[in-house]
């Protein structure tokens, strides 16, 4: 990723923002369940306290990961997405936007509430 406009594109979806945060945090991520909510699972009751409500065999939010956000981070070769195995790791060119991605992670009193 060579320069600022690449990096604020890649960060103008909030999956994609998600997703890089998440690889700050932990080496692999399961999708689509690591990032329908940080930390949270699905449950089949829909129940409180940390949990999301079971999608549809195929929710929007999978489709979308799929076919629109993890190609983009792909593409930019920021992760390394297995879609048979729904594995993303950090690809070659995560390290070179990491920084900015901690900057944002860390500080989020500064930045809008929606942001992550």
């Amino acid at each position: 990723m060579s320069d600022a406009s690449k990096l604020f594109e890649q960060l103008s979806s909030k999956h994609r923002r998600r997703i890089l945060v998440l690889l700050c945090e932990r080496d692999a991520l399961r999708i689509p369940d690591d990032v329908l909510s940080r930390g949270a699972t699905r449950s089949a009751e829909g129940g409180r306290g940390g949990t999301v409500p079971k999608p549809s065999p195929e929710s929007d939010l999978e489709i979308r990961l799929k076919h629109v956000e993890l190609p983009k981070l792909a593409a930019a070769d920021l992760v390394e997405w297995e879609p048979d195995s729904g594995t993303v790791t950090r690809g070659p060119a995560f390290e070179r936007v990491e920084p900015s991605i901690r900057l944002l992670a860390n500080n989020p009193h500064r930045f809008p509430p929606d942001l992550l």
